[in-house]
């Protein structure tokens, strides 16, 4: 039963220990990640173009 125990503390202690490092790199790397919102990355594309292509229908299509 103490090693079922200890286990579970042992657990326990190493995901605070992967949680303190998630939280360490998110502060390190926190300026370097490039967030923009989709309305600003809409303004900086360019205008939408539509092509109309006419072709014939194939003979199976016009059959169906």
């Amino acid at each position: 039963m103490d090693s079922a125990i200890q286990n579970d503390t042992l657990s326990q202690l190493d995901n605070v220990q992967l949680s303190n490092t998630i939280d360490r790199l998110h502060k390190i790397l926190r300026p370097f990640v490039l967030r923009r919102m989709k309305f600003q990355v809409e303004k900086q594309l360019p205008a939408k173009k539509e092509h109309i292509v006419s072709t014939r229908l194939s003979r199976r299509q016009r059959f169906l």
